[in-house]
């Protein structure tokens, strides 16, 4: 390919014609983005009682809100796959950022419960159908096939700086400076609704101005509007036991998050100031630091899957603690760290368990197809975990008088269960890539040997 000035005459280029700065540049503007896009659409996990008091409605309101967004979601994953093998990185992320900005200023003026519906499935469209195939992808076309285990690991490190600059920052200070009463509420909703709109509209601006056009992003000869590369991707195995790893991976770290409910129960004891703090700390500062160290672990053991059977294993080992060690007040402190440490490793194993996609070699070309696989697979557990668990703490609160004991001893149970179930789907895709490697030497190896002998011929 021709270039001029280190750019190729095509407009097309490749991670190797752009600067480093740059590159990391674009990684940090999709990372902090992903984290900041999606914010809003979960902020009841955060801000229900001002979100209710601000829209005026009621738990049951905000839930169907919750569950038009998670449906649009589901069903658009595995078309913003191949939508990421269709477009143009550039076109889908800053048209999503932009988009999704738009929806929000519309949030801002606080408006019916029937336009909220509207904005949410539209939210899910956005944020998924046309933005969620881009993230992954974006990282895989910036950096060499080998250093995506360890890129993937530092973007999970902005995305977590993304969500501590809204979440710990900005949210916090328009805390401040609003009242508590509902005219306060809705004046923290609407600033916080404006800020985080406007950062998304730099964000689409920043998009749109520096992602080039990729050489590789898809084949040129595929049909524009096929399913083919859904269907390759598919038929890989390599993908289907992807998809299943990171479907217990996911499940793992969020059963996780019941930790600090665990915590409160009498026979531990921790107050609920001390639970927040865990629950921030275990949220964001953990991701500030697993998804690095976990990224960095990984490029030199050369391998995600093993990285991700050795977080099963020590999973394993701190649920078994939970399970085996007496409940009770002195525990206290050791539960703790050994939370926030379990935290750390599930934070750090799911940020790079997409890395056995280009560990098993998955073509660039289908990897936006790939990638809504794994995501419609992986994120299932939304679909049935926080019913199946809290039904199992509500009936033990009332068959016991309040005692939940019980039942988190089995939520533990189930959770080491999904670990060895888990670390099976990862040695399936440790054997697929062995396998590959191993194809590919004995390859390498017939043509050297093909090679020797003309040369030979030659000679004779």
């Amino acid at each position: 390919m021709a270039s001029h000035a280190g750019v190729p005459t095509s407009g097309l280029v490749s991670w190797r014609d752009l600067s480093t700065l740059r590159r990391w540049g674009l990684l940090m503007l999709v990372s902090a983005g992903s984290s900041i896009i999606f914010y809003i659409p979960y902020l009841r996990w955060v801000f229900p009682d001002q979100m209710m008091d601000a829209l005026g409605i009621n738990n049951q309101q905000i839930g169907i809100l919750m569950s038009a967004y998670a449906v649009t979601a589901m069903i658009c994953y595995v078309p913003s796959g191949i939508l990421a093998d269709k477009v143009r990185m550039r076109t889908l992320s800053w048209v999503g950022y932009i988009a999704t900005a738009v929806l929000l200023y519309v949030y801002a003026l606080l408006p019916s419960f029937g336009v909220l519906m509207v904005l949410m499935i539209g939210l899910g469209v956005t944020t998924i159908l046309i933005w969620w195939g881009t993230r992954l992808k974006l990282v895989r076309l910036l950096f060499d096939e080998s250093e995506y285990p360890s890129r993937i690991g530092w973007s999970y490190l902005f995305f977590a700086l993304g969500g501590l600059l809204v979440g710990n920052v900005i949210a916090t200070l328009l805390l401040n400076h609003t009242g508590t009463d509902t005219a306060g509420h809705q004046a923290f909703l609407r600033y916080l609704l404006l800020s985080v709109a406007t950062i998304i509209l730099v964000m689409g601006v920043l998009a749109f101005l520096f992602i080039p056009r990729f050489d590789n992003e898809f084949d040129p000869n595929a049909k524009r509007l096929s399913l083919s590369e859904f269907v390759a991707a598919l038929k890989n195995p390599a993908v289907v036991w992807a998809s299943l790893t990171m479907f217990f991976v996911y499940f793992i770290h969020t059963s996780i998050t019941y930790t600090t409910q665990w915590l409160q129960i009498g026979a531990i004891g921790v107050g609920a100031v001390m639970i927040a703090n865990i629950g921030n700390v275990r949220s964001y500062g953990m991701g500030v630091f697993s998804g690095p160290i976990a990224g960095a672990i990984t490029k030199r053991v050369g391998s995600t899957s093993k990285v991700v059977m050795g977080g099963f294993a020590l999973a394993v080992v701190g649920l078994l603690t939970f399970v085996l060690l007496p409940w009770n007040t002195s525990m206290a402190v050791p539960f703790i760290v050994l939370t926030l440490a379990l935290g750390f490793v599930c934070t750090g194993v799911f940020y790079v368990t997409t890395g056995q996609l280009t560990e098993a070699r998955v073509p660039t070309q289908t990897f936006g197809a790939a990638a809504g696989i794994v995501s419609l697979v992986g994120f299932l557990p939304d679909t049935f975990r926080d019913i199946w668990f809290g039904r199992m703490i509500d009936q033990a609160n009332l068959a016991d008088g309040g005692n939940t004991g019980d039942a988190f001893r089995t939520i533990w149970w189930i959770v080491i269960a999904a670990c060895v179930l888990g670390a099976f789907c990862a040695f399936m895709v440790l054997r697929i890539a062995r396998k590959q490697s191993k194809a590919r030497a004995e390859l390498a190896s017939g043509e050297h040997g093909d090679v020797v002998g003309a040369s030979a011929s030659t000679g004779a």
